[in-house]
């Protein structure tokens, strides 16, 4: 077995102890900076989520106040007219909302859609259109009122509807934020 000296031994525990020491220091620091970024990063976070929230909500809102205005024009709507006449005006809405997507309901379950896909052929809906969620929401709605998101394979939705005294006026945002 080697034998130090006492100045080597001496030598040898101060250089352990200091190695020791400058090693628990860094951990501790380390460990307190770790919880000072943790903390400024949700606090980051938090803020830039509540200030999306605000721009979504802000945005949501002028669009249900456009689609109740432009209810208003049209609350005497009666179901008269071509199809073309129809798919026009839906074509307008979308463009007045600057949205890509409007529809028009009538209490006599024919609907007209400013596009076209297999349950909405040649822009006529295939169906009753008074069974469908949106329109229920706005025939019981006393103002504009905003679905809850829907999902269709690519994208998710929301309608956003008003109703009008023969039917309803619709019109459809992508949640692409």
């Amino acid at each position: 077995m080697m034998q130090f000296g006492f100045k080597n031994l001496l030598l040898m525990t101060i250089t352990i102890l200091v190695g020791l020491s400058v090693s628990l220091t860094s951990y501790f620091s380390y460990v307190k900076e770790e919880t000072a970024l943790t903390a400024f990063i949700i606090k980051e976070n938090s803020q830039f989520v509540q200030q999306q929230a605000k721009l979504i909500e802000k945005q949501l809102n002028e669009k249900a106040l456009g689609l109740a205005r432009i209810a208003k024009l049209y609350d005497d709507q009666r179901e008269e007219g071509s199809t073309e006449d129809f798919v026009k005006l839906t074509e307008t809405i979308a463009f007045a909302m600057n949205l890509n997507s409007s529809a028009i309901g009538f209490e006599s379950g024919v609907g007209y859609w400013n596009q076209t896909s297999e349950v909405w052929p040649n822009h006529i809906f295939d169906g009753d259109v008074r069974d469908e969620s949106y329109y229920k929401l706005a025939r019981k709605s006393s103002g504009t009122a905003i679905s809850e998101p829907y999902f269709d394979s690519i994208d998710y939705w929301i309608s956003i509807v008003h109703q009008i005294k023969n039917g309803i006026i619709t019109v459809d945002m992508k949640l692409a934020f």
